[in-house]
């Protein structure tokens, strides 16, 4: 829409024209946003673009608190504020006396008086169109008052015919129902001329905005005629069409009686539609209790109504209203004693009322903010439930009428609606609070592999959903009996992890019987919790606060109970079944979260000890390669010592070997080197390694086994250690001690393990290197005796072959063939056996590295045929 030009310089029809429009837009809106965004556009029209316009229809006084001044004195005069400067104007949203929210208006440059007056009118309609839609809060409640109204009330659509009738209709002209009037034209209903009259007075003045009213006479069923004032008005939609014709009857033989009948229903009205509207405007149950009171004290001027609720066995103070205002209900000291009237009205179901306080010594609420005269207790009703009541009170004696009781019902039984909408939709926030909690926590527990990590967050989601002062997490060891504590945080404080407490108190027996635990109050259930054979178990030493207790078991898959999990509150009833249901979804999860934690500390653990197996056979591996490359038994030893300090990360290895005699024994080698040396070691160490294979002592000052060794451990600075049989041929040669100086150290199984095949590889390194040794003593020998026995006959056969060569050769004489062939064969087989004596000779200067070769030709023919002969 632009900007309106200047009133000076434009047709005034047109500017004129232009504002009815929208006012009439405004008056026919549907909906409070269309009136509000109407009313926004046409004052950017009235002003132009660059003005700020800001529509406010909050009543809250922060929200005016941030308001210029202006706007404030506006909200709190209910009239048109200018500044100074004519550039803002603040209008109140002002149907009547009653506020509808406020305009402010900003210009640049100061407004024109006239064009301000014309947006003040235009502001008028816009809050009078803003009260229409406000009013009735609800359809339901209007019908239900027109059609308990004492006033005889009908509606009749545009050709006549009655649409609608109430009770009070249908009996004035004495029919015995409304349906029996439905269906008829009201022209039945006229003498004679008078219908000409009447129609034409309706066609024409109905329409207005004044409607149509008269005294004219009427006629009962039975043709009685009957004086009556009439009062017709046009019924529109909101698009202000006529749709039919309302008419409101008064006999007028009873005009006093009705008119104080229609004040008490529009009081009732009033009533319920501020009822209403605070019901659908307030969703918390204290807020809305305070609200209610708050409206009936004003609208029925009594001294006093409390709003009470049935909660946890009995009547608690919701609200309590008076004259001065809200009270606190922990300021005034307030009663409720078996025979009080809002406990009789609980009981019935029904309105209880005492006109006189004195004639009648029933008394409700009580209290000592005033005397009582009268009072009134209504039960809210829900269907078939009463949910607490309404207890109004009054200094005057009867002040109560029938009809005010039949009006308070009404509130009652409406505040009663709207009390379970709210507790409904409190139930439905927490739920939401609830998933999002359970949702967070069970992201965190499955996020942590380390549950310490994530205890606090847990803790304070759950002190968020149940507001509890102590929670704790305890993991039961059924191999110890106890109980030790993962969580605890007490009052604010959160005490050291890993306390250890024996199976008693609340979370004992919840881990003994695997069953929940909900103590509602501790102090009046304390004979109930000794029949249960619980004893008080406490874990910290300031003085509990405790007043409800709950507790869940924590199950492993399998179904065994491997801890608790449990909160607390100083106050009493704390938890509810649905609290119960919710806890135990979280103890569900953190259940799963420790076996979790307790699979991926026994994965990780078993792959680091896959790791350091690993490491230990490739350097097993590496040792017995290193052993194996060598047959220098010192050598030996000592690679062996170096690599098993590496290897098993202590401080000193000795290996020991036993004298053949097994009287002594001695240390032969060692890493690191001590400044001792290799001395002697007492033989008692090989005192228990006789029957077994590993001696294995954590604490040498502990261990009485090896009592007469301390001594000799203790000078060389020794406090745990694990000794390892070396046993060769089926007789122990010695052993090896692995050694952690100055602290205790407990020794795996995989380390002792390591320990006994290591001292296997030593003694069968050592058992190697021994045989070498003894095979080169026998070598030695060998070569020795073959050169004895070498030199030893050759020097026989020497002589054998010269005096048989002679012989030969005729020095002694001359032989015959017979005697030259038999010394020939002994010649040769001597020389055969001479060369087969220098071949041994050979043989040995071979292996000892002393055979001298000498090279020169030879004939190979002779050789071959010496082999084949």
């Amino acid at each position: 829409m632009d900007s309106a030009p200047s009133i000076a310089s434009s047709a005034l029809n047109d500017w004129l024209r232009t504002c009815h429009i929208a006012q009439q837009a405004l008056e026919s809106a549907p909906d409070a946003q269309t009136v509000v965004e109407t009313l926004r556009d046409v004052l950017l029209w009235l002003f132009g673009a660059q003005v700020d316009v800001q529509i406010l229809r909050s009543h809250a006084p922060e929200v005016y608190a941030k308001l210029p001044s202006l706007a404030q004195e506006a909200a709190t005069s209910l009239t048109p504020q200018a500044a100074a400067d004519g550039c803002s104007i603040a209008l109140p949203l002002l149907a009547g006396d009653e506020p509808h929210g406020l305009v402010l208006v900003k210009a640049p440059e100061p407004l024109e008086p006239v064009r301000a007056a014309l947006a003040y009118q235009l502001v008028s309609s816009a809050a009078a169109a803003l009260a229409r839609l406000a009013w009735p809060a609800s359809p339901q409640i209007f019908r239900q008052l027109v059609e308990n109204a004492n006033v005889a009330i009908d509606v009749a659509a545009l050709d006549g015919t009655i649409t609608y009738a109430n009770l009070a209709a249908a009996q004035l002209y004495g029919f015995q129902s409304p349906q029996e009037m439905i269906g008829r034209n009201v022209s039945e209903l006229y003498f004679g001329g008078e219908e000409t009259r009447i129609a034409r007075d309706l066609l024409v003045q109905s329409r207005t905005a004044a409607g149509w009213s008269g005294d004219v006479t009427h006629k009962t069923t039975d043709g009685t005629p009957l004086p009556v004032r009439l009062a017709v008005f046009a019924m529109r939609d909101h698009q202000q069409r006529m749709t039919s014709f309302g008419a409101i009857i008064q006999s007028l033989g009873e005009q006093q009686q009705l008119l104080y009948s229609l004040q008490q229903q529009t009081r009732r009205l009033r009533a319920a539609v501020e009822v209403s509207r605070a019901a659908t405007s307030k969703l918390d149950i204290d807020s809305l209790a305070r609200q209610v009171a708050s409206v009936t004290q004003a609208l029925f001027d009594f001294d006093l109504v409390a709003v009470l609720l049935w909660k946890d066995d009995s009547l608690q103070v919701k609200a309590v209203y008076t004259p001065e205002g809200h009270l606190q209900t922990a300021e005034i000291p307030l009663q409720l004693a078996a025979d009080d009237l809002n406990y009789a009205a609980l009981e019935t179901r029904t309105a209880l009322l005492i006109n006189d306080s004195q004639a009648d010594q029933r008394v409700g609420l009580r209290h000592a903010l005033l005397p009582i005269g009268s009072e009134v207790v209504l039960p809210m009703r829900l269907g078939s439930t009463v949910i607490g009541t309404l207890d109004v009170q009054s200094r005057e004696a009867h002040a109560f009428q029938p009809e005010d009781v039949e009006t308070l019902q009404g509130i009652a039984d409406q505040l009663a609606v709207a009390l379970d909408n709210a507790r409904l939709f409190a139930a439905e926030r927490s739920k939401v609070e609830q998933l999002a909690a359970l949702n967070a926590i069970s992201q965190q527990l499955v996020a942590a592999y380390n549950l310490d990590e994530v205890w606090d967050e847990i803790r304070k989601q759950v002190a968020a959903l149940f507001g509890v002062s102590t929670f704790y997490v305890m993991r039961y060891d059924e191999a110890s009996g106890t109980m030790q504590t993962l969580y605890l945080h007490d009052e604010g404080l959160t005490l050291p992890s890993g306390q250890s407490y024996p199976v008693s108190g609340f979370g004992g027996y919840v881990v003994r019987t695997g069953k929940p635990l909900y103590i509602e109050n501790v102090a009046a259930q304390r004979q109930w919790i000794e029949s249960l054979g619980i004893e008080r178990l406490r874990l910290t030493e300031r003085p509990p606060t405790l007043a409800s207790w709950l507790g869940v078991p924590l199950r492993a898959r399998n179904g065994a109970v491997i801890g608790v999990l449990s909160m607390q509150s100083d106050r009493p009833h704390a938890f509810g079944a649905h609290e119960q249901q919710v806890f135990a979804t979280i103890a569900t999860q953190i259940s799963l979260a420790l076996e979790n934690a307790d699979l991926f500390n026994q994965l990780t653990k078993a792959a680091t000890q896959l790791k350091e197996r690993a490491r230990r056979l490739e350097s097993l591996y590496k040792i017995g390669t290193l052993l194996s490359a060598t047959l220098d038994r010192n050598r030996i030893l000592t690679l062996a010592a170096e690599q098993i300090v590496r290897l098993l990360k202590v401080d000193h290895c000795g290996i020991v070997l036993l004298a053949p005699t097994g009287d002594r024994a001695q240390l032969v080698a060692e890493y690191p080197s001590s400044p001792h040396g290799l001395v002697e070691v007492p033989s008692a160490f090989f005192k228990h390694l006789q029957e077994q294979e590993v001696l294995v002592c954590s604490d040498i000052e502990q261990d009485a086994r090896i009592a007469e060794l301390v001594p000799f451990l203790r000078y060389n600075g020794i406090r745990s250690l694990v000794m390892a049989r070396l046993f060769a041929k089926g007789r122990l040669i010695g052993a090896i001690s692995v050694d952690v100086v100055g602290t205790e150290r407990a020794f795996t199984y995989d380390e002792i393990e390591t320990c006994r095949t290591l001292a296997i590889q030593v003694a069968l390194a050592v058992e190697n290197a021994d045989l070498y040794a003894r095979a080169l003593e026998a070598n030695e020998l060998k070569s020795q005796f073959l050169a004895t026995i070498s030199h030893e006959l050759r020097t026989p056969l020497n002589a054998i072959m010269g005096y048989t060569e002679m012989v030969i050769k005729g020095v002694y004489g001359e032989l015959n063939e017979r005697q030259r062939d038999r010394l020939q064969r002994v010649y040769d087989n001597a020389t055969h056996l001479l060369a087969l004596i220098n071949d041994v000779l050979d043989l040995a200067k071979i292996e000892s590295g002393r055979m001298t070769l000498n090279l020169e030709p030879l004939e190979v023919q002779p050789i071959l045929q010496a082999a084949i002969a």
